[in-house]
Formats: structure tokens, sequence, C-alpha cells
């Protein structure tokens, strides 16, 4: 039996508030997730379905979730799935509780330097940049996330934590962050991983986004064994497509989320679980 079927997922934040629909744009959606699941949280608001940077076999891409759903739909009357354009798709279920609508999205995770950026739209990024690629990126048509700014990981299990005491003492990496944060278009200023470093994290990277004078996204980055898509996220008017997305995160049309975290006891369990399988983490 694989465990995310025993498990009990996590709350999720309201779909709705003052008319409009919850977004959740940075999620690493394990492949052994329920399907039953799998069709709340498409069905739930905007889900970013986000590549991650090493646990590709183990992750869903956008396509990959795509394909599971409309395998579902095929046979299963309560779904439908229509694809309105490339990396964008309308979901629709008859659940026990009533018709839900969401959207499940693309969106991608890189390396840039010493950062992790999330992209929306445009062209695909490689796994890993230069951070003066930034700028092309966007050019394409991409929408560029600077996410959980103060978390590095750019060597497999070496994640660190940068406090601002820390930072003083490694202005080579506080100097790396600057540069990636003044060429992106938002900030992840609250990440619900890692309550207890990533609550200071969380409160450099609002600081940092005030700083540079940029919007302030909220997303739960979601991995495998936690289920806990939608702890947070923005609330962005109904989305006709892509555009509308980046529309609103660039012109901070958007209203933010409740700040809950990942509970430490079923984050610690996952990272554990991640840990043993030799999979790096962030």
């Amino acid at each position: 039996m694989k465990l995310e079927s025993i498990l009990r997922p996590l709350q999720m934040a309201p779909r709705r508030k003052q008319g409009l629909m919850l977004a959740d744009l940075h999620n690493h959606i394990s492949k052994a997730t329920p399907i039953k699941r799998i069709l709340e949280i498409s069905s739930h608001g905007v889900l970013g379905v986000t590549r991650h940077v090493i646990m590709r076999d183990t992750t869903y891409t956008y396509d990959g979730l795509f394909q599971r759903l409309s395998e579902c739909a095929e046979t299963d009357p309560r779904v439908e799935i229509a694809e309105l354009e490339q990396g964008f798709a309308k979901v629709e279920y008859s659940s026990p509780q009533g018709d839900r609508e969401g959207y499940i999205l693309q969106t991608n995770e890189s390396f840039a330097g010493r950062s992790h950026i999330v992209t929306i739209g445009g062209s695909t990024p490689p796994l890993r940049i230069d951070s003066d690629k930034i700028p092309d990126l966007k050019k394409s048509g991409s929408l560029v996330l600077l996410a959980h700014p103060f978390e590095i990981n750019s060597r497999g299990f070496m994640t660190q934590f940068y406090t601002d005491r820390k930072l003083n003492k490694h202005p080579e990496t506080q100097a790396d962050i600057l540069r990636v944060a003044e060429t992106v278009d938002a900030i992840e200023s609250f990440n619900a991983q890692w309550p207890i470093p990533y609550r200071h994290c969380n409160e450099m990277a609002v600081r940092l986004a005030e700083q540079l004078g940029l919007p302030q996204v909220q997303n739960t980055d979601n991995h495998p064994y936690q289920l806990a898509e939608f702890r947070t996220g923005i609330y962005i008017s109904e989305p006709k497509g892509i555009r509308e997305i980046k529309d609103a995160i660039k012109n901070n049309e958007f209203l933010k989320g409740p700040k809950s975290y990942v509970p430490m006891p079923r984050l610690v369990m996952s990272y554990l679980i991640l840990l043993a399988q030799h999979h790096p983490v962030n």
C-alpha cells in the first residue's frame, strides 16, 4: 500500500474570497497521489503543477497530470477536462460535495545561479540556467518568480537557510540573491515549508520584495508525502488563460491567502522519506 493512500490530506485554504479564485502556483505533486485527491486539488482553484529540478521520475509535470485526468475523464462521467491553451486546462468535477471547477497550470522550477526560479508561460527553461539569462525568459513570455529566496540548494542535499547574520558573513551569496531578485517579476514572500527556519526566511523575503518594489506571492511548494496543496496561495480573478494569471501577478492585482505552514510532523516525515530514497528535497 502506498503511503499517500493512507495519509489524511491537509486542510486547504478556501476556494474563493471576495469573488476571486485561489491560485497555488508552486507544487510538486507525487505520481502516487490517489485519484480522489488529484480530482480534489485540480478542481479547487488554479493549481500550479511544477516541474521539480531533480525528482522528475516521481512527480508530475503538467503533461503527465493532464494525461492522468484525461484518462480518468474517459471512464468517469463526473470528470471533464479541456485544455484551453498549451499548459493550461480547465477541470470540472461533480464531487460528492457538489460541482466544482478549477484549473491546472504548467509551471517550471529551475536553478538560476544559487537560487531557484519558477516560471509561468513562455518557453520552457532548462533545469539550470545562468541568472543573466532571466531577461531572455521574460522576453519569451515567461513570468519569473524568485522562489524561497533565502533557502539555497544548488548542490543536491546541501540545503542552507540564510539569516541576516549568516548573509552578512557570505556577501557573495547575498550579492547572488540580489542579482537574481533584481531581474524577476515577483518574489515568493511566503513558502509553506519548514515553519521554524522558513518563518525568518519568509520575513526576509518580504523585506526583499518591499526593497525592490516587487509583487509578493504565496505558495505551498508541496512535496511528495505531504498532500498539502493549497495550504496557501493568492486570490485572483478567475482566468481565461495564462496571460490573465501573469497580468494579475505583474500588476499586483490579487489578494493574499492565509499563511498556513505544512505542520512539522508531516513535513519532517515527508523529507525523511525523500532523503531515505536519496532524493534532494528542495
